[in-house]
């Protein structure tokens, strides 16, 4: 009736979409972060050259600075969200994905307890706080 829980929102966008996901990305070597970025720098840069050679240069750097920032905001959220069984969650969740492939059971298994733990995370953490 209600919509879903802390604890499944947490899972699905933090445990299953940065740390599992992640994890298959890293074990195949994507990185789609990376990928978009490279497509978007091409089209700003080559504006860029249009105004300024310099410019060109100083929007890469900043470029590099925005996905490193966008990490961390991520780990972040995370915690904020789930606290430290949160990020403990999201980290297993991203061994999960980066060993599915080469063990099967031990990805799952992996992936059954970092669930687990992501679905106490965020009740645990908005418990602490009080």
């Amino acid at each position: 009736m209600g919509g879903p829980s802390k604890g499944e929102v947490f899972v699905r966008e933090f445990v299953l979409g940065v740390g599992f996901v992640g994890g298959i990305f890293t074990r195949i070597g994507i990185d789609p972060e990376a990928g978009a970025f490279k497509a978007l720098i091409a089209v700003v840069i080559d504006f860029a050259k249009f105004v300024s050679p310099s410019l060109a240069s100083q929007i890469s750097l900043l470029f590099w600075f925005l996905s490193i920032i966008i990490a961390i905001f991520s780990l972040i959220a995370i915690y904020f969200c789930g606290g430290i069984m949160g990020l403990l969650a999201v980290g297993l969740a991203w061994l999960a994905g980066f060993f599915i492939m080469v063990n099967p059971l031990a990805g799952l298994l992996l992936l059954i307890i970092s669930a687990s733990i992501g679905m106490l995370a965020p009740s645990r953490a908005s418990s602490m706080e009080t």
